[in-house]
């Protein structure tokens, strides 16, 4: 059975169509695609974010313990205070990006639809000694998100004042009598804010937030259009972008990354690829003549390139994707092609792609490259 979200029925009575999705029961669709698309982009959407893990960490020693285990300096974060960051294997792979937010008397830690529980277990195994805890919440809570320009609009419904967070800012309130945090996550790239409070008062805050949007053109968003979104974004997403398979430069994550602050988990694989510049592969985003299963292997001039790992369809009608691309071919207008198990040949081409530092030709630069690829095909 998958698990539910206290506003799966709301959902339901709203018309939205459903489906199961990292082992979580969510609306796909409430409108067609472009008109989602168009309010998340140019106005506001509101989006019901439950599956999102949310952990409350606690403790004389959480933060400092946060800080040894992931790729980010949390330490000294304050009440209100938040960032993103990263736990990593002993070879420097993704086990999941967390946001991290400080709050009064705990930390609260938002992880993956699927990734609470990996999280959990890989921060018990490194907690010794430490005055250290942590509490899965998921069940308890309900998380409500707000997207788009005109996302402060939530302002209206709490009386406070929300536009002023910065980037991974959290503030605590009230609202109809109950304790909630609203924090300002940016889970797009763009503008957004993520408001936990507990299960009982999830349906009446939806609807007061559906309210007070409704003149400012809000509509709720489904996953096929959260999806469309997150791949034009370029977001990596766990269980898809984020995996063991994977390292957190590989992902686009550098502003995740503390290059100044003490050891982690997994730091010395990721200083030694940044320091050399020989990192593998890169995420980028395709266009394709038309949908591929993830999965999918690319070729490039008929060289095996990368692998695709999510695909989305556009507001426009056309097809989009995140893919892992050898380094040598990351760079916009790059022609790819898709061969699949029929014997078709998908062509595509990368749509964007980040900007890759020259290569180190040192000869310690190509040892630790061979060394690399050694462990990526391990």
């Amino acid at each position: 059975m998958p698990q539910q979200s206290v506003l799966v029925e709301h959902h339901r009575r709203a018309g939205a169509q459903l489906q199961e999705v990292d082992g979580w029961l969510i609306p796909t669709a409430f409108a067609p695609l472009f008109l989602e698309y168009e309010a998340a982009t140019q106005r506001v959407a509101l989006v019901d974010r439950s599956p999102i893990g949310r952990l409350v960490a606690g403790g004389a020693d959480a933060l400092d313990l946060l800080n040894r285990l992931s790729t980010n300096r949390v330490e000294g974060l304050g009440p209100g205070q938040g960032t993103a960051t990263v736990l990593t294997t002993n070879k420097g792979r993704v086990v999941d990006r967390l946001v991290a937010l400080r709050r009064n008397d705990d930390i609260l830690l938002l992880t993956g639809a699927q990734a609470r529980g990996p999280v959990m277990q890989w921060i018990a195994k490194y907690t010794i000694t430490e005055d250290a805890s942590l509490r899965d919440v998921t069940q308890e809570t309900a998380m409500i998100g707000l997207l788009g320009p005109r996302a402060a609009v939530v302002e209206k419904v709490l009386g406070a004042k929300v536009s002023a967070l910065p980037p991974y800012g959290s503030l605590e309130t009230t609202w109809d009598g109950v304790a909630l945090t609203v924090a300002r996550t940016d889970p797009l790239r763009s503008l957004g804010y993520d408001l936990i409070l507990p299960l009982a008062q999830a349906e009446a805050l939806w609807e007061s937030l559906r309210k007070a949007g409704d003149p400012h053109g809000m509509l709720p968003l489904g996953e096929t259009a959260w999806e469309a979104l997150r791949v034009a974004a370029c977001v990596p997403r766990h269980g898809r972008e984020l995996t063991e398979a994977f390292n957190p430069l590989e992902a686009n994550l550098q502003e995740d990354i503390s290059f100044a602050k003490g050891c982690y988990i997994g730091q010395e694989v990721v200083a030694r690829l940044n320091t050399y510049r020989k990192v593998q592969r890169y995420l980028v985003r395709l266009w394709l003549e038309r949908p591929v299963p993830p999965g999918s292997r690319l070729r490039v001039q008929g060289q095996d390139a990368g692998q695709v790992t999510s695909v989305a369809p556009t507001p426009q009608g056309g097809t989009a994707a995140l893919a892992y691309l050898r380094t040598r071919y990351v760079h916009p207008a790059t022609r790819v092609d898709v061969p699949l198990a029929d014997g078709s040949t998908v062509a595509g081409q990368v749509s964007w792609a980040p900007e890759v530092p020259p290569p180190d030709e040192s000869p310690l630069a190509k040892l630790m490259a061979e060394l690399e690829e050694e462990e990526a095909q391990a």
